[in-house]
């Protein structure tokens, strides 16, 4: 069966559906039909393996926020070399895919969540600021924090009101490092 579909992406549950085999889903990644993401997934071709990644997860994981530094990506404020996509998931569920690099929170601190658009899929990830929280906390002295801090100086409308809210939350000192960007120039 031919596969005749554009920037989609699937399970591989989905696939034997169409196809009715494995030996048919092996010939469609060799034929380069489909890509292979990791265990279980696959996407059409025209589609970056990382963004595809992104799609899978928010699209076979419910409940689950795009962070750290997957989300720093998706906000273009870093351009780190990535092979897992981040998520945030509640301390009382699990995920493990090797596609997944799943962070497990308080539900407290699933806050900032927004919906974005990925090639027609729709995505949960934390907004700008608390992205940057999340870098934040995992290093604040990071040369990856602060080329983020910059970029989002330098190409983002800045909300100091929720930075405030999220340092709060978070127990994060965000704020203070903007403003001494700001005050850098």
């Amino acid at each position: 069966m031919n596969i005749n579909m554009q920037k989609q992406v699937f399970h591989a549950s989905e696939l034997f559906k169409i196809l009715g085999s494995q030996y048919a889903l092996d010939a469609a990644v060799k034929k380069g039909t489909l890509q292979k993401l990791s265990a279980g997934f696959y996407s059409t071709p025209d589609i970056d393996p990382f963004v595809a990644s992104i799609i899978a997860v928010s699209k076979h994981y419910k409940n689950v926020v795009i962070s750290n530094l997957t989300a720093l990506m998706i906000h273009e404020l870093g351009d780190e070399y990535l092979t897992k996509v981040d998520v945030d998931i509640p301390r009382t569920r699990s995920i493990r895919n090797q596609l997944v690099q799943a962070h497990r929170v308080s539900t407290k601190k699933l806050v900032g969540i927004t919906q974005i658009k990925i090639n027609g899929y729709t995505v949960d990830v934390y907004d700008v600021e608390r992205t940057l929280c999340d870098i934040y906390m995992d290093d604040p002295e990071s040369h990856i924090f602060f080329k983020a801090l910059k970029r989002y100086k330098e190409n983002k409308e800045i909300n100091s009101n929720k930075i405030k809210s999220y340092d709060e939350i978070l127990k994060t000192d965000v704020l203070s490092k903007l403003k001494q960007e700001l005050a850098d120039g």
